[in-house]
């Protein structure tokens, strides 16, 4: 325990702790900015390209605090966000449960019992860095989701291509660099009658989401349900973040 705390105050004079979403000194994340993270609604409304109504759920629009610590957290690299943004998320479930969300599937009989929780998939310089992050926002949705009374886990089912097979971070333009327009999101395991809960970062146009989603329903599986940290709002769509907003 000594040991623990002296590593925190000698980490804290090499880089000085500052609020993720405020910069405030000497904390993680501020009372005021942890406010931020507790009001989970739905926030597909402003996604044009989500087809046929997909639920997706998130902690509120990509502005201001939440915004900054998204970034903290995706960008900078601050894993000290982890936990809390962990507990965030569950915080989704309980809310998208609350709401009357299920994770059955009426519509079939049969099926596995389990429900998978699938990131989207990252891109290659991300997946040769290690595990992606999403990957443990994603976590936290199964657990919770099994202390739901519904078992889960998190299956890492969805991958990139392009052209010609090739990942979708390696196909060239014709400038030499990676052509990501051309990327499209497959299927890594047959998911027949599987219910599948999607799991990314940020929402904007929700056309990574629809490539999922199609990706499963391609391999016989279902979405029930997306969940995110924030919704930015996609050109056009005003101010609406849902009827009831990834940064692709």
């Amino acid at each position: 325990m000594v040991a623990t705390s002296f590593g925190r105050e000698l980490a804290r004079l090499v880089v000085p702790l500052a609020c993720a979403g405020c910069d405030r000194w000497d904390v993680t994340l501020c009372e005021e900015c942890r406010t931020r993270l507790t009001r989970p609604t739905r926030v597909d409304g402003g996604a044009p390209a989500l087809a046929g109504g997909l639920p997706v759920w998130g902690l509120g629009p990509y502005r201001e605090a939440l915004r900054r610590i998204v970034l903290a957290w995706k960008v900078a690299g601050r894993r000290d966000l982890d936990a809390i943004l962990d507990g965030a998320l569950a915080g989704v479930v309980d809310a998208w449960v609350a709401g009357g969300g299920t994770f059955r599937d009426t519509r079939a009989r049969d099926g596995p019992d389990e429900v998978w929780v699938v990131p989207a998939p990252s891109r290659l310089r991300r997946v040769l860095q290690g595990r992606p992050p999403v990957a443990s926002l994603a976590d936290a949705v199964a657990r919770r989701i099994a202390e739901h009374g519904q078992p889960a886990r998190v299956v890492l089912a969805l991958g990139q291509r392009g052209r010609g097979g090739h990942h979708a971070s390696g196909v060239p333009s014709r400038r030499g660099r990676p052509d990501r327009r051309h990327a499209r999101v497959v299927a890594r395991v047959s998911m027949g009658g599987q219910r599948i809960v999607l799991v990314d970062d940020v929402l904007t146009t929700g056309e990574t989401l629809q490539r999922c989603r199609s990706a499963v329903e391609d391999a016989g599986g279902g979405v029930l349900l997306g969940v995110v940290i924030a919704a930015a709002r996609a050109p056009g769509s005003g101010d609406r973040l849902s009827t009831g907003a990834r940064v692709d």
